[in-house]
């Protein structure tokens, strides 16, 4: 929703967008104690308390915040508060974009998808539609590989680590020489690699363990994955850049 007055119809921007507190209908109301009233629609929500990031749309750049309402696992209820939302004009012409989040899980592959769906209001007031949906593995004991896993990921590290004794030593031989080969410098990739994504991988794992527990304890509000999600994103582009890098060694990537 955008700043209603003389700037209601201006283009959406930070500077421009309204944070405040309202009542059904967007009435203007006084509120005295906001901390009551932060699950209404009609209140402003910050990102920080959303635990969301900014999100890029067809158009533009969004705030992380809005009016948000949460409509539960309850479909009749679901149904309840949008015939409220639609009668009291949640929606209205000042609006810019709707986002609709929810995560869902398939126990048989153990795999979450968060789910964004995105409207985008364009000068004409027609709509644009956009979908995101991101995987992640949140779970990673499940199944009976999983010991087999872990010790092959060890592995490969300790190969790592005797690859960066070996490296360390040629390049104190050979000094400035030693960046003057490709292949030197293509072992240095992949360790440097190897060891980001393993960063990655130990931030991924404490930030999915964190949204777990947050939605372990709060079952009745929606549990934002997205910065785990993001992170299992950067992890998949390092594993990839691994895969390329190494398929360099032996040939061509």
């Amino acid at each position: 929703m955008q700043q209603p007055g003389r700037d209601c119809h201006a283009q959406y921007s930070w500077d421009l967008e309204n944070m405040g507190s309202y009542g059904p209908g967007w009435s203007s109301v006084v509120v005295d104690n906001t901390s009551q009233n932060l699950d209404s629609p009609w209140v402003y929500q910050s990102q920080g308390r959303l635990r969301a990031y900014p999100i890029w749309g067809n158009m533009m750049l969004y705030r992380g915040g809005g009016f948000v309402v949460d409509l539960g696992p309850d479909s009749q209820n679901s149904s309840r508060v949008l015939q409220y939302l639609y009668d009291n004009t949640w929606m209205d012409v000042y609006t810019q974009a709707v986002f609709v989040e929810f995560t869902v899980y398939n126990a048989n592959v153990n795999l979450f998808c968060i789910v964004t769906l995105m409207f985008e209001t364009t000068a004409t007031g027609a709509f644009q539609f956009r979908t995101e949906l991101q995987n992640v593995r949140l779970y990673q004991s499940t199944g009976g590989l999983h010991i087999f896993v872990m010790a092959s990921e060890a592995i490969y590290f300790l190969f790592i680590f005797y690859y960066m004794v070996v490296q360390g030593k040629l390049m104190r031989q050979q000094r400035w020489a030693y960046f003057r080969s490709k292949w030197n410098l293509l072992e240095l990739a992949i360790i440097i690699l190897s060891w980001s994504a393993l960063s990655v991988f130990i931030k991924r794992t404490l930030l999915g363990k964190r949204d777990i527990e947050y939605y372990q304890s709060n079952k009745d509000q929606y549990a934002s994955f997205h910065e785990t999600a993001k992170a299992d994103a950067v992890l998949g582009y390092l594993i990839a850049f691994w895969c390329c890098w190494l398929q360099s060694s032996f040939g061509t990537c």
